[in-house]
């Protein structure tokens, strides 16, 4: 290994998400993803007249989708 050089890519993990990004990494309509929280199945919080889901509950979200949850259906 070349002197001072890492091994580990230093990119931070990103903690917030906004709802484009969610409709993004799923590959669904943001409108979906609205729906999603509207039901209780996503949790989210206000940031001004923002919708943002942590790093925590998108985790705990799709950890219930592998747990088998029922369908949400579009």
């Amino acid at each position: 290994m070349a002197k001072g050089k890492s091994i580990v890519n230093a990119k931070p993990m990103k903690s917030v998400f906004s709802i484009a990004e969610l409709a993004q990494r799923w590959g669904v309509s943001r409108s979906l993803v609205y729906r999603l929280i509207n039901s209780g199945y996503l949790k989210a919080a206000h940031l001004g007249k923002r919708h943002i889901a942590t790093a925590r509950q998108l985790a705990a979200f799709e950890a219930s989708l592998n747990g088998g949850d029922p369908e949400i259906s579009t």
